[in-house]
């Protein structure tokens, strides 16, 4: 009897440990590290990344894999083939860089090839290691929800500057870009970093911007932000940019500041003003865009822009864009770039190619009654048009003058107006209902739009480079613009350099 009682009390016992055994495996931990992992027998699984024991199976490819460690390693690796969701990348607890790959046909180009591409779109490069031109978007792997976003706003194919541009942002280059104003080019930095900064989005409640991107003028800024928002929108979940500019409410720019933002849009001189009163965390910054440098430099924001490097990490990339290369910016560009590419699209410091240019001679009395004959004929009046003056009382003349001489509507636009009253009329003259807007220099650097097709010289600029700048504003993405300046004996050294 008691040899009976002491064997049911054996086989009791051995149960329990069998439960605890089975138990304990339930509860085993995934292992974490490979260098935690043991070596297969022969019949057993390897890993893809390691060839130790493939535990494992890597959801996204069905590959073996032995730890956390190296599916991450392997879904980094294939990461231009297979896109990683946010959980996942929670899950495994990690951050996975972006790292470029170049497409299979764009590998593939021979280097003649590379060179005879690159004449052929007039695309001048130097740099160590620059990455080859791609012909379209599809080349990129781009997430589909921002490729239906870049077909449902009209990007179907891509311009020089594009196709260049893409892919050094992407292998995270630190560029110096020139390139004509309207080339494409504000889509050429926009693309490759809401690309990047949608893959490696790694938390959700992260409150420190991605990106900083700044620009001379309030009204390129808001464009860049509208731009960023139609390749952000709808479909990227978590995807948010902040504008940071003088003329708005500042307490609305500083809350929508730690509403976990990647993208900053900013003029340099409100941003300096938030720095020095605010504490922001620009600590996560990864890639600064210095737009338009040459007119930073101009407007004397040169010093203002090196106190914002100061508080962004000195690992970033770094993007600058200038229409002209001045001697002020390649040495701008030896101070704040290091090892960069530069890529040069069309002719440096040369006039847009589209645009068919009239020049008359003026004396300075007899310019508005050659204004007005000009917006009377049909021949030679060509709107939506911009109209350039000296100064924001000459803007506000001229426009009422032509609102009474030619029946015909005219806003103007300078720096002393409101910023919502300056935000109203740029939208009424791109719906068409202001045919004609007047503007200073200045203001007119901030006006990046399509609809542009002429260009009026009331008062030629300064300088070459300005009027560079200010033709360029027509004849955008290739179109056909035409643009007229009156000179005299006061200004026409200004075209004869």
């Amino acid at each position: 009897m008691l040899e009976i009682q002491q064997e049911k009390q054996e086989l009791k016992k051995e149960k329990i440990e069998e439960e605890n055994s089975d138990s304990d495996k339930d509860n085993e931990e995934i292992v974490s590290f490979s260098k935690n992992q043991r070596w297969p027998q022969d019949d057993e699984p390897k890993c893809v990344m390691c060839g130790r024991y493939g535990a494992y199976i890597c959801d996204q490819t069905d590959e073996d894999v032995c730890s956390l460690e190296c599916k991450a390693k392997h879904l980094h690796d294939i990461q231009h083939k297979v896109r990683i969701s946010l959980e996942e990348r929670k899950k495994l607890k990690m951050v996975v860089e972006y790292s470029y790959q170049e497409h299979e046909q764009v590998a593939n180009l021979q280097l003649n090839q590379v060179e005879n591409l690159r004449q052929e779109l007039d695309i001048k490069i130097e740099g160590n290691h620059s990455p080859n031109p791609i012909f379209e978007f599809e080349h990129v792997s781009l997430d589909p929800r921002i490729m239906k976003n870049l077909q449902a706003n009209g990007y179907i194919s891509m311009t020089p500057v594009q196709m260049q541009v893409i892919p050094a942002a992407l292998s995270k280059r630190n560029l110096l870009v020139s390139s004509p104003t309207g080339s494409g080019k504000t889509g050429s930095f926009l693309i490759p970093l809401i690309h990047m900064t949608f893959f490696e989005k790694d938390d959700e409640q992260e409150q420190a911007p991605k990106v900083l991107i700044l620009s001379p003028t309030r009204e390129l800024c808001i464009q860049i932000e509208d731009q960023c928002k139609e390749i952000m929108t709808g479909r990227l979940p978590n995807m948010k940019t902040c504008l940071i500019v003088g003329g708005l409410p500042l307490p609305q720019q500083l809350y929508r500041l730690k509403q976990g933002i990647q993208f900053v849009i900013a003029t340099p001189g409100r941003l300096i003003d938030i720095i020095s009163k605010h504490e922001i965390n620009f600590s996560k910054v990864k890639t600064v865009v210095i737009d338009e440098v040459d007119a930073m430099m101009q407007l004397g924001f040169e010093k203002q822009v090196e106190q914002i490097m100061q508080v962004i990490p000195r690992d970033h990339q770094t993007l600058m864009f200038s229409a002209t290369v001045t001697v002020g910016v390649e040495k701008m560009t030896s101070v704040m770039l290091s090892n960069p590419i530069k890529i040069s699209v069309g002719k440096p410091n040369s006039l847009n190619p589209s645009v068919k240019h009239l020049v008359l001679w003026v004396e300075e009395q007899s310019k508005k009654k050659m204004l007005f004959t000009i917006i009377n004929d049909g021949k030679h009046f060509h709107p939506p048009t911009l109209i350039f003056v000296a100064s924001k009382i000459g803007a506000d003349f001229l426009a009422d003058a032509i609102n009474a001489k030619c029946r015909i509507r005219a806003a103007s636009l300078h720096g002393d107006k409101p910023q919502q009253d300056r935000i109203n009329t740029l939208k009424l003259f791109l719906e068409g209902k202001h045919p004609i807007l007047v503007t200073t220099g200045v203001a007119g650097r901030g006006i990046d739009l399509e609809c542009v097709k002429q260009v009026i010289h009331f008062d030629l600029p300064t300088n070459i480079h300005e009027y560079i700048h200010q033709v360029g504003r027509t004849g955008r993405l290739h179109s056909l613009g035409w643009a007229i300046s009156l000179i005299n004996n006061d200004s026409k050294d200004i075209l004869l350099l």
